[in-house]
């Protein structure tokens, strides 16, 4: 089940940040996706090797999930974040509203990794 919710996710993302007006250029957006990927990808490595905070799964199909989560969503969650953000006005209520839902939409993404 957690691998169906996270390719729905990644793919309603992916056709949101393709949809989206874009206020960076494509360039600007690259090198965003890559810092944001590298830090992600370092971070998790630190978690998993170094820590010990989390086993990997023996089963692929557990662990796919994690890999779209940590190398397609995050990612991509942050930079539609960024393009919206340079978007609207900064003193509206809309911008604390974006913050919002990125961050709850973040936190639920890793909240479900840890269920049963």
């Amino acid at each position: 089940m957690g691998f169906a919710i996270f390719f729905l996710l990644t793919w309603l993302i992916c056709a949101v940040f393709i949809v989206i007006k874009k206020q960076l250029s494509i360039i600007e957006n690259t090198a965003v996706f890559l810092v944001i990927l590298i830090l992600n990808i370092n971070f998790a490595w630190i978690v998993i090797e170094e820590f010990k905070f989390i086993t990997i799964t023996q089963s692929g199909i557990d662990y796919i999930p994690f890999l779209l989560n940590r190398s397609i969503l995050m990612p991509l969650i942050l930079l539609v974040y960024l393009n919206l953000l340079l978007r609207i006005d900064k003193t509206s209520y809309k911008t604390i509203y974006l913050t919002v839902a990125s961050v709850t939409l973040m936190l639920g993404l890793s909240f479900h990794r840890t269920l049963p």
